[in-house]
């Protein structure tokens, strides 16, 4: 695991960077973004360190895919969605919820053939009778109940609870296959977010119990848990149970290598299929390979630089809590040149908490939003008492989401600029998120899974109510103005109130360091058909054998 920055650019670009923040003298933004840019064009166009397919590959292109290998940049901590919400590729081949998200953004089908608001706050599910668990127990009502109790369990510290208790009062078994789902105040959202409420199986929990669940589960999706060997792989095996469409591989393989470069060798020397994320600058050797293609789509993903609250953040930082330091900060970046100049295209300047075209911005929110101003973000920080600037602990992930070292590498020397001393740090999946969990930054760079719903991402990282370590209690008002949006059922008076009232205080309060929304690229052997959409991840039940 890495501890610091890549070392495939470090060496030049930290001369640049001078993250210490005692170099500002030398200081060269562009010659830095154009240093950044032509350094990744490099190692795509000569390929150097880069494995070419070799005999092995060529055989196998004659050969069907038994088991389909999949990298990924990181793995969830532990096999229960419960606790780790991170990983869709894996989760949606093992379980399943009660209604799914299509690419256009709106719920379907999943375990819930059909559904029905009996009233402003009970959601009436009618469950499919052919669904049924791994084991062949048939799936309930009951094991709805069951979730749900579990959730609230407080010995168990559920993460995914946190997403819905401030709306759902109660899950009730009408019959074997009818559930109410009954909320505590008029909720416009529930249909998006029941796409998080992954149901647990309450027969074979209660026989082996959460921790041997959390290694090898049961669930009731297409394929089941053969072996996982965490941080290395996850091996799945279509099920025999299984009551949906048909699987289009035998076997399917997740392996972890965290290096985007690494996956993207792994492809090119046959022992990978599918490769998340791998490096821009790589594409047009894939694609140029003979074995591979990439594909790609916008997707609903907003990224952002996360200030966390007081108690999730590295101690004696008070600066964070100065709205005028956090609007200093977002005027200190010129997004578009490093959206330009590093990311190269495959991102898309946001001026807000949502992707690109939610119908929460108004239409002068570009204008409305932050723009690059060096000048004014120092007028801030002396206004704010720190015209000397302070030092400022921020940290990245290094290859769990598309260039984020890259992209996260380049915004130092803008903090710098404007008078902070910058300490970056750049770590693998496996070291970050726990470096979180230990409060050791004063900010850092994070991705969500956007939800479709303008509600889904400022709920959960800016209110009280939302997930752990977000931007919550700082602005009791911003939380209040959040939580009345998702209330208002007619749609019309719902996105006046986020146009004219949200967006603007999103803005004024700036939880956030606003970014961009990614584009999903995927390289795929030239033996699978996949098209990659707007959801963020690897979606193998969307993929078929070529030919």
């Amino acid at each position: 695991m890495s501890s610091g920055h890549d070392d495939s650019t470090c060496s030049s670009v930290d001369e640049r960077a001078d993250t210490s923040g005692r170099g500002r003298a030398g200081l060269n933004r562009r010659r830095f973004l154009q240093t950044t840019a032509a350094l990744t064009a490099a190692a795509g166009g000569s390929g150097a360190g880069i494995a070419s397919p070799g005999k092995a590959a060529a055989a196998a292109a004659q050969e069907s895919i038994e088991e389909v290998i999949v990298a990924l940049g990181a793995d969830t901590r532990v096999m229960d969605p419960d606790l780790d919400q991170g990983l869709n590729d894996m989760y949606r081949l093992i379980f399943n919820t009660p209604l799914s998200v299509d690419d256009e953004g709106l719920p379907v089908a999943d375990l819930a053939e059909s559904w029905e608001f009996a009233d402003d706050t009970t959601l009436r599910l009618m469950l499919r009778q052919d669904a049924v668990w791994q084991d062949g127990e048939p799936l309930t009502a009951d094991d709805f109940v069951f979730t749900w109790e579990r959730m609230n369990d407080p010995e168990r510290e559920s993460t995914n609870v946190q997403g819905f208790s401030p709306w759902l009062a109660d899950v009730i078994a009408i019959d074997d296959y009818t559930v109410e789902m009954r909320t505590s105040v008029p909720y416009a959202p529930a249909l998006v977010e029941l796409d998080g409420f992954w149901i647990a199986p309450r027969h074979f929990i209660e026989e082996v119990g959460d921790e041997a669940f959390g290694l090898k589960p049961l669930g009731s999706g297409p394929y089941q848990v053969v072996e996982w060997q965490k941080d290395q792989f996850l091996s799945l095996e279509a099920a025999s149970t299984w009551w949906g469409e048909p699987q289009p591989f035998p076997r399917v393989r997740f392996v972890i290598i965290p290096d985007t470069f690494t996956r993207a060798a792994a492809l090119l020397a046959g022992d990978a299929h599918v490769v998340s994320e791998p490096p821009v600058a790589m594409v047009p050797q894939i694609e140029g390979s003979g074995t591979a293609y990439v594909t790609q789509a916008p997707d609903w993903r907003i990224q952002f630089i996360q200030f966390p609250h007081q108690d999730s953040r590295r101690e004696n930082t008070p600066e964070i809590d100065n709205k005028l330091v956090r609007q200093a900060l977002n005027y200190a970046l010129d997004r578009e040149a490093i959206a330009t100049a590093v990311g190269q295209g495959n991102f898309d300047v946001v001026p807000g908490p949502w992707f690109g075209s939610s119908w929460a911005y108004p239409a002068n929110a570009a204008e409305l939003g932050y723009r690059y101003d060096p000048e004014r973000a120092r007028e801030l920080l002396a206004e704010a008492g720190y015209a000397d600037g302070f030092t400022f602990y921020f940290g990245t992930s290094n290859g769990f989401s598309l260039m984020d070292n890259e992209l996260m590498q380049a915004c130092v020397p803008y903090f710098q600029d404007i008078g902070l001393q910058v300490e970056f740090t750049s770590l693998e999946w496996a070291a970050f998120d726990p470096a979180r969990d230990e409060n050791q930054f004063s900010a850092y760079y994070l991705g969500l899974s956007g939800s479709t719903d303008p509600h889904g991402s400022p709920n959960q990282y800016m209110t009280s109510q939302g997930r752990t370590r977000g931007f919550y209690d700082t602005d009791p008002e911003l939380e209040e103005v959040i939580w009345q949006g998702a209330t208002i059922v007619d749609f019309e008076e719902r996105q006046t109130y986020y146009q004219e009232v949200i967006f603007p205080m999103m803005i004024d309060v700036a939880p956030w360091i606003f970014l961009w929304t990614p584009s999903s690229i995927m390289a795929v052997d030239n033996r699978i058909e996949y098209q990659q959409g707007p959801q963020p991840y690897v979606e193998v039940m969307k993929m078929t054998a070529a030919g």
